[in-house]
């Protein structure tokens, strides 16, 4: 069995779920922008590998690589943000 190693640590995700239904104005709208992001980009990357049988490895490793990035950000804002921190602490995440 493949373990998908593109998919995000959960408690990031469910912060950014938080975040799409209300977030404050501050920076965790760039938390949310990214995650969004993330989840465009893994969402296209399925999409890809399902659909197109003969992709290069090149384009899945650009594309692996692009999803990871989003992901070091957001592992990044989570521990370091200051309104990230103040906004999870307040929702109890």
């Amino acid at each position: 069995m493949k373990i998908d190693t593109l998919i995000l640590f959960k408690p990031l995700a469910d912060f950014g779920e938080t975040l799409k239904k209300e977030c404050p104005q501050n920076d965790c709208i760039i938390y949310k922008v990214e995650y969004e992001r993330y989840c465009e980009l893994y969402a296209d990357y399925k999409r890809i590998k399902a659909s197109v049988g003969n992709i290069s490895e090149t384009t899945v490793r650009v594309i692996e690589h692009a999803i990871r990035q989003k992901e070091l950000e957001l592992h990044r804002m989570w521990s370091e943000n200051y309104a990230v921190l103040k906004h999870r602490q307040s929702i109890g995440a």
